[in-house]
């Protein structure tokens, strides 16, 4: 039976106005349901409905004809496209997602959508028949289906909240952000998932971000004074760096970079030379470690909290031509040997009154005139980074320049950062993780801002005047954080994610939910580089996500023969990219080709894969413990005694036992305000743990001893052992159920 134009045309505006209103409907289960459901069932519904579509439109029924177009209009399509507002938000600035603004741009697109079954009426109008319809209906819809696992899976941009859709300062400064450089496309403004104020976030959420737009550079270009240039020509004045009162943009960073290589040049540095520096945050250890790239030496940041034979050791090692350092640091050179190397020191100030005999000390020359970048290659060492040493003496790692470029990249895309973010970290300049926050910062346009140091009662408020988008943690500052009392400078922020790798499992939802900061689980070490990511998991604790494109993982034994999945082995791991990895250890050839055997590097780490690709760590290698003929993970044990609620930290580690093998001890910390006896953190174990794994000794103590990265010194632990102090469970009489 034929169908008349006439009735036709006021059906589909009748199901476009209905859609108009389905949508929201859709749109607000989609928050609680997530996106890819909504849609994937209103795309099926759509294809399996054509048949029928057809069916009841070739009634000619006014009725059936009316409730074919709602059916497949109105409640199919707007499942469809009812995830979709918050896109029209973000690209028109509103400031709800169920606005006036955009839920017009929403019935724009929706009637915009159809003009095509509008156009398609023109066939049925002259041919009596509603097969063009169906056919549009059902290819809209298969099309959909086919590209839904990808599309859908889009999240809430960035800054909005999933439940109410208000968009945040930082999203609303999008409009009056500075003028796009010249020379590069317009960026996609990359989303993050479920970034809310007060609701979780879920794992199916998260969708990677877009690939960087300095992703793919010739290999010639990855290096430190080609980055710099090339982004100072494109972002000229817009301001790049941010540490104290100091600002300096893209153009003037890369001017200080070349006026630091004219004055180490006019010292007599050379390419290849070892530069230390001894200092705590601040612009000038970065523009020393930029002048020796520009000039091709080689940077060797110190942790300034180094002492003693430590400072021996990595001045020694690494063969530094020049120190510098802060002058209240210059005075533990006086009970160390000079390094035969070690040609003068200069420090960053005043020349303390007491400097240390036999080291010639004078202040920091002034900057010269600069010099234009030398000829380095992208496998060339731009900095040496010494290692935290937890279990031994630390070494040297040689970083060449393509690895930085390569940290840049991958954690760019990994936390979606786009060139109106503001990236702040407090963690020390002279560790990778905040000199590859610098380098996210220069390949996306980004702001970096640095901090003095971490401050659990400063750091919210810190990151607020920053104005922060993205943040760095660690998994102590994460405990350390949410243990403090909550307060308005818990929401007071426009921080949107933190890169936080070993965050707590307990704590991954509860710290979302407080801070509304969206945490991403990154893998990688000083040797490697970014290699796997994904957000946290606290339904599967201590996961690393999935290995990026540009890297290879396995899993191996002790003789590096892969294992199956779900089978713990080492982690070992290779780059598909050139220098994205360390080159090796400065001098110490034997500790390179131990780390690099069989053309992959060994991380140390006690691991499994899973069936669906991820990685979930046990422990470190050295830190395993065995006991009477079992295998108990030190982490696993930490995960669980720190789900108490009295505990602040806890460590757990192996003691020589008495009948071979080894004893499992945690030495702990006690939340302020709270008391805690051995015997309790016994019996929350024993609900939670294999006999086996239950520690049998316990030290309640004040502080842990930590590297100034934040890492356990277990080394430290393990030498000092059991004490006069340690509490005993099987000295105590205390008998485990099995």
């Amino acid at each position: 039976m034929g169908v008349s134009s006439n009735l036709l045309l006021p059906g589909i505006v009748v199901a476009n106005a209905v859609e108009a209103f389905s949508m929201v409907g859709f749109g607000a289960l989609s928050d609680r349901v997530g996106r890819r459901p909504v849609c994937l069932t209103g795309s099926i519904a759509l294809v399996l409905f054509a048949f029928p579509f057809f069916w009841l439109m070739d009634t000619g029924n006014p009725v059936l004809v009316w409730l074919a177009l709602i059916v497949a209009v109105g409640l199919c399509h707007g499942a469809m496209i009812g995830t979709q507002p918050s896109y029209f938000t973000e690209l028109f600035g509103s400031t709800s997602r169920y606005s006036g603004m955009a839920l017009g741009h929403e019935l724009a697109a929706v009637f915009a959508g159809g003009l095509s079954p509008l156009i398609a009426t023109a066939l049925p109008a002259a041919t009596g028949a509603a097969w063009p319809i169906a056919l549009h209906l059902m290819g809209f819809g298969a099309i959909t289906v086919f590209f839904a696992r990808e599309t859908v899976k889009r999240p809430v941009p960035a800054g909005r909240t999933a439940s109410t859709g208000m968009v945040s300062e930082h999203a609303q400064r999008r409009r009056s952000a500075p003028r796009h450089p010249r020379g590069l496309p317009r960026p996609t403004v990359p989303s993050s998932s479920s970034e809310s104020r007060g609701v979780p976030v879920t794992v199916s959420d998260i969708r990677p971000s877009p690939r960087a737009r300095l992703r793919g550079l010739p290999i010639t270009q990855c290096t430190i004074p080609s980055l710099l240039d090339r982004q100072a020509q494109t972002y000229e004045d817009k301001t790049l760096v941010r540490i104290g009162a100091v600002r300096r943009s893209f153009r003037e960073v890369r001017e200080q970079a070349a006026r630091m290589a004219g004055l180490l040049a006019g010292q007599g540095v050379e390419s290849g030379d070892r530069v230390a520096m001894l200092c705590r945050n601040r612009i000038e250890l970065l523009d020393l470690v930029l002048g020796c790239a520009w000039l091709g030496a080689v940077a060797v940041p110190l942790n300034a909290a180094v002492r003693g034979q430590a400072l021996s050791h990595a001045l020694t090692g690494s063969g530094a031509r020049i120190l510098v350092a802060e002058p209240d640091l210059v005075e533990h050179l006086a009970i160390i040997e000079r390094p035969g190397t070690l040609e003068t020191v200069w420090t960053v100030g005043a020349v303390p009154a007491d400097a240390p005999a036999g080291y010639p000390v004078e202040p920091l020359p002034p900057a010269t005139a600069p010099l234009p970048p030398a000829e380095v290659g992208p496998g060339d060492t731009m900095a040496i980074l010494y290692t935290s040493g937890t279990t031994g003496p630390s070494k040297g790692v040689c970083c060449p320049h393509a690895q930085f470029y390569w940290w840049g990249i991958n954690v760019t895309e990994q936390l979606g950062i786009a060139e109106d973010d503001v990236l702040y970290t407090c963690l020390p300049l002279f560790h990778t993780n905040a000199l590859n926050t610098f380098m996210q910062a220069l390949v996306s346009g980004a702001t970096f801002v640095l901090g003095s140091r971490f401050s659990a009662s400063q750091f919210w408020a810190e990151a607020a005047e920053a104005e922060a988008t993205v943040t760095y943690l660690l998994g102590a500052m994460i405990k350390i954080l949410y243990s403090r009392p909550a307060g308005p400078e818990d929401s007071a922020h426009r921080i949107r994610r933190a890169l936080s790798p070993a965050t707590p499992a307990e704590l991954c939802e509860p710290f979302q939910r407080r801070f509304g900061v969206q945490l991403t689980e990154g893998f990688g070490s000083t040797e490697t580089n970014c290699v796997a990511s994904g957000p946290v998991d606290p339904v599967r604790p201590g996961s690393l996500g999935r290995v990026q494109d540009d890297f290879e993982a396995m899993v191996v034994d002790e003789h590096d023969q892969q294992v199956p999945d779900g089978t713990p082995g080492e982690l070992v791991l290779r780059s598909r990219q050139p220098y994205a990895f360390a080159t090796g250890y400065f001098g110490l050839p034997d500790k390179t080709v131990e780390a690099w055997r069989n053309l992959w590097f060994h991380t140390g780490d006690r691991v499994f894969r899973e069936a669906d690709g991820t990685f979930r760590f046990i422990d470190r290698i050295k830190d395993a413990i065995r006991r009477r003929g079992e295998n108990i993970s030190s982490f696993e044990v930490e995960q669980v005694i720190a789900l108490h609620e009295a505990v602040e930290s806890t460590a757990v580690y192996a003691v020589p036992s008495d009948l071979a093998e080894d004893e499992v001890m945690a030495a702990v910390v006690v939340r302020p305000g709270h008391e805690l006896d051995p015997v309790e953190i016994i019996r929350h174990c024993e609900k939670r743990l294999a006999y086996f794994a239950v520690p049998r000794y316990i030290d309640i103590v004040d502080a842990l001893p930590l590297t100034e990265n934040g890492k356990v010194r277990k080394s430290v632990l393990r030498d000092r052992g059991v004490t006069s102090g340690t509490w005993d469970r099987e000295a105590a009489g205390y008998v485990l159920s099995r």
